[in-house]
């Protein structure tokens, strides 16, 4: 009775300003478009990837530009973004070359990418687009190398960490993002600033593998060269005050370190049972967080893994291996860099081989595909959403950076299908039981 009535209401409201209007009323028309707006509101979730990418071997290769990919309908294409120094950048031509990096700012709009191609001056580069126009706002080539750009919070300042073939490099690059001009060096003594960079929502810190330094002043808050060796990985948490950590040392046996960001010490480390599971190892890169940080997920070599954050230590619940869903599904996943991100709404996580999962479950939805109809994958990559044209939200680099607090969630919400909404985190039915360990 209450949705008749309701419907009843609706129509009402759509048919009276036609009514209006045959008796000469001028506004009629246009309330009338306001209402059917307002009762048509379009929700459209992106994600941006860029290609070539310059982590992941056997990519597009010629369909360079950002990739445009509808999350509502099976990660399908929906556009490339082609950009005219993005069009020559190519994989293989030197250690890690192709696309770098991908940020956003939500506030401008803008959206930021950067390439690495050689060790010559020149060869590296970085560019702005402007969303709502997909029109190149600037592109510049530097003498500098470049790998993954990052975006201060107010949108104003790039940071260009040095491409990971300059290890004697001892410091970063601050840019303009209005004009892509190059900045100041920010020096960080003995530490090589390697990506990824992390800007924390104060805006006053900024993390690297290695340490964190105040951007207020240029000083290191804290340094530990011995914990990170080698090429480690961070994210940082929903709460901004824990980093948690891939490619870690202790990979044979270690999941993930979890480290206090505001000293840089390890407060515990996810032990991986070797008895139950002796071919599991460490999360190969980024840690992808679920809504409110409840969950993680993560690439574990052939595995896709998900962990329990409310336990102490955190607890394996979920594994997918990646060549039972190859003989399952008719895929050709193959190994991937490690790179996974989990939709701000929390219903798909999906990963730098192509796969993408039912975040709360496991279970296979798709895998990713460009404008032929065939597979496609990325390893950079952000989502962006879009509410009747105009950017609603959109979340750093591969959830690094706290993209989860401030998720509209009340507003996507009823846009959404109640079949596509992550279900509320339970100690039982959402959670696949790591033993079986199957999708």
């Amino acid at each position: 009775m209450d949705r008749r009535f309701s419907a009843a209401i609706t129509a009402i409201c759509l048919c009276a300003p036609a009514i209006r209007a045959q008796a000469g009323d001028p506004g009629a028309l246009q309330c009338s478009s306001r209402v059917l707006r307002a009762t048509t509101a379009r929700l459209q979730r992106y994600v941006y990837c860029v290609q070539p990418d310059g982590s992941t071997s056997g990519g597009p290769g010629s369909r360079n530009g950002i990739l445009v990919l509808d999350i509502d309908r099976h990660f399908c294409f929906v556009k490339r973004i082609v950009t005219p120094m993005v069009a020559k950048v190519r994989q293989g031509v030197s250690g890690g070359a192709g696309m770098r990096g991908i940020a956003v700012c939500r506030e401008t709009g803008r959206l930021f990418y950067s390439w690495h191609q050689g060790g010559k001056p020149g060869d590296d580069g970085a560019g702005c687009i402007d969303l709502k126009t997909d029109e190149v706002v600037w592109e510049r080539a530097y003498d500098f190398p470049c790998a993954r750009i990052q975006v201060s919070i107010d949108g104003k300042t790039l940071f260009m960490p040095c491409h990971w073939t300059d290890r004697k490099a001892r410091s970063f690059r601050t840019i303009d993002a209005a004009t892509g001009k190059p900045g100041r060096a920010c020096h960080t003594g003995t530490t090589w600033p390697k990506h990824p960079f992390i800007v924390h929502p104060d805006g006053r810190r900024l993390f690297y593998p290695g340490a964190c330094l105040d951007l207020r002043t240029g000083r290191l808050l804290w340094s530990e060269r011995k914990v990170f060796k080698g090429n480690m990985h961070i994210v940082m948490d929903h709460t901004g005050t824990r980093l948690y950590t891939g490619r870690h040392r202790d990979a044979e046996s270690v999941a993930t370190w979890i480290l206090d960001a505001a000293s840089g010490e390890v407060v515990s480390k996810v032990p991986i049972d070797k008895q139950r599971h002796p071919d599991l190892r460490g999360i190969s890169e980024v840690v992808a967080f679920e809504p409110g940080g409840g969950r993680f997920w993560g690439e574990a070599g052939q595995y896709m893994v998900r962990y329990d954050n409310s336990k102490s230590p955190p607890e394996l619940v979920t594994i997918v291996d990646r060549d039972e869903l190859n003989a399952k599904h008719g895929l050709k996943l193959t190994r991937s860099k490690g790179h996974a991100m989990v939709t701000g709404a929390g219903d798909y996580v999906w990963f730098s081989n192509g796969a993408v999962l039912e975040a709360a479950t496991g279970k296979y939805v798709c895998v990713m595909t460009a404008e032929d109809g065939r597979f496609t994958r990325g390893a950079k990559f952000v989502e962006v959403d879009w509410l009747d044209g105009r950017v609603l939200w959109a979340g750093q680099d591969e959830c690094h950076g706290f993209i989860y607090r401030d998720y509209p969630i009340a507003r996507i919400r009823p846009l959404l299908s109640s079949d596509r909404l992550p279900r509320t985190p339970t100690a039982g039915p959402t959670d696949v039981p790591a033993t079986s360990a199957r999708p």
